[in-house]
């Protein structure tokens, strides 16, 4: 059966024609996915039950036809990605390979209990001058104990076994590219050992062992630079006040760039663990948002094949939300790389036009909400709730002017209740809130790496954000980097430490205990306020 939502929507006229909400779209070629729907009957939808263990779509490439380019040798890169499958209706991980030339074929997957090699399958590439590289991935389900590799590599993936996976530890980054240049130093291209703290973050958290590793967004940073080499503004979430142009960074979303903000620092973590990857401002479709797309989105042809797999087709794109559901934890994503909160140059009509997109999309996420039995997160880039003084001569400010009125014109008019948290990155800094109403508390950890925004609110403080009092912890600038590790019990009952790391890597004190139920009130407390 069809989805009965209109799958591909472009603005009314009267409103600015680069915006583009993408919700995937009807294929032209019905054949071509009736052919698809006849391989994934023959073949078994629930893999690793039988003698072929991942789902393949028409157009798959045999994994005895991959070439010399695929081999195990020439990859970079190796990962799963969590995501939601619309022909199982559940999620399901996602391996992808990346491969170091483009290639005509993939590399297959070997399991330990000697089921039939399994083929992998290409990705479009959208840009293939800016990434050289090929990326396969696959569907894959196995039984408990079965484990999984690239053939002809010993590097197992970190496959959860079939069934709905519990998560009883997950850590949280966010924010964790690095500026380069005079910015902020990055170890590798800038020729600096150790300046940069995500390599350490990445490894100590995967010591960790986590069952799930959430990105809350912004993982290229030296491939999305604020403004072009004529000092013009990149576009980032609202139109320009002055009417120009969308300025586009597209020419800096490079392999070369995405290899050295993520891949090979997170490398430790990847191997670890899956993933649930959210997109932030700096993977906006004006700076790397094909990148994004190509390498971390959790969308799939294999997954639905009646949708196409989102892209950089307009300046502006937003994708529709998402469920993810675990034994014992839901999320459900929201994109909100387009959510401007104020800070950027805008206009009225702009941030106009976004709150009728973003109330449209908050409306789903509360009908996605209320399928929860146990509660979800609510996971996104933006906060919707925050509070920040930047410098000595203005008040604090409460953001976010676009998903807050957006949120109120709902039908519900607030997060649905079955919304136990939300989870946010984007403030360069660790930060969390909490309402003495009725409002879900807030956690932020944009501190994983890129140079830290400094906050002269003092911390622990109260004020009122968005006409509700409210009790909030956060780190000034340089206080330190670092990323959540969470125990889980279910979306409403979990405890966690934000690991603290200075700009060189080394681990100092927690910043903050967290979880809920909540402490005294607090979703967050200083380590040293609880005894």
């Amino acid at each position: 059966m069809l989805p009965s939502h209109p799958l591909c929507r472009r603005p009314p006229t009267a409103q600015p024609l680069h915006h583009n909400l993408r919700l995937g779209r009807i294929s032209k070629d019905r054949s071509q996915h009736y052919r698809w729907i006849v391989g994934l009957l023959v073949g078994g939808l629930l893999v690793g039950l039988g003698s072929s263990p991942a789902l393949a779509g028409d157009g798959s490439t045999p994994a005895d036809a991959a070439t010399d380019a695929a081999s195990p040798s020439n990859v970079l890169a190796q990962y799963v990605v969590m995501a939601h499958s619309d022909i199982l209706d559940r999620t399901v991980p996602l391996v992808r390979v990346i491969l170091a030339q483009p290639a005509s074929g993939c590399p297959g997957l070997t399991f330990s209990d000697g089921a039939a090699e399994a083929a992998m399958h290409l990705r479009d590439n959208p840009n293939p001058s800016a990434f050289g590289v090929s990326v396969c991935e696959a569907v894959v389900q196995v039984k408990p104990g079965v484990t999984v590799t690239v053939a002809g590599s010993s590097t197992r993936l970190p496959i959860p076994a079939m069934g709905r996976q519990r998560v009883d530890r997950l850590v949280v980054v966010g924010d964790s590219g690095c500026k380069g240049g005079s910015k902020q130093p990055c170890a590798g291209s800038d020729g600096v050992a150790s300046a940069w703290p995500l390599p350490s973050i990445a490894k100590a958290a995967a010591g960790e062992a986590p069952d799930l590793v959430i990105h809350v967004g912004d993982y290229n940073y030296r491939g999305t630079p604020s403004k072009t080499g004529a000092d013009q503004w990149s576009y980032d979430g609202c139109l320009p006040s002055d009417g120009s142009p969308l300025v586009r960074q597209s020419t800096y979303d490079t392999w070369t760039t995405w290899n050295e903000d993520f891949f090979v620092p997170a490398q430790p973590l990847l191997a670890k663990a899956p993933w649930v990857m959210t997109r932030g401002n700096h993977e906006l479709c004006s700076r790397a948002g094909s990148g994004f797309f190509y390498f971390l989105d959790p969308h799939s042809k294999l997954l639905n094949p009646w949708l196409e797999v989102p892209g950089c087709d307009a300046p502006s794109v937003t994708v529709e939300p998402q469920m993810l559901r675990f034994a014992n934890l839901d999320l459900v994503l929201l994109d909100t790389a387009n959510a401007c909160g104020g800070e950027d140059p805008e206009s009225p009509p702009a941030i106009a036009y976004e709150v009728n997109q973003y109330m449209r999309q908050l409306t789903v996420v509360n009908a996605l909400l209320a399928k929860s039995p146990h509660g979800a997160w609510l996971v996104g880039h933006r906060p919707i709730w925050s509070l920040a003084q930047w410098d000595n001569s203005s008040p604090p400010q409460s953001e976010n002017q676009t998903m807050q009125p957006a949120l109120a014109a709902t039908p519900l008019g607030r997060l649905h209740p079955n919304a136990t948290m939300l989870l946010s990155g984007h403030m360069h800094q660790f930060f969390s809130l909490t309402f003495e109403g009725k409002r879900q508390p807030q956690l932020v950890i944009g501190n994983s790496g890129v140079a830290l925004s400094g906050n002269l609110l003092p911390s622990p403080w109260s004020d009122t954000v968005d006409g509700m009092a409210a009790q909030g912890l956060s780190m000034a600038s340089g206080a330190a980097f670092g990323y959540l590790s969470a125990e889980v019990t279910d979306a409403g009952t979990w405890q966690g430490t934000v690991r603290g790391f200075q700009a060189d890597g080394q681990a100092v004190a927690p910043l903050a205990e967290c979880g809920m139920p909540l402490v005294s009130g607090n979703l967050c407390r200083l380590p040293t306020l609880e005894h």
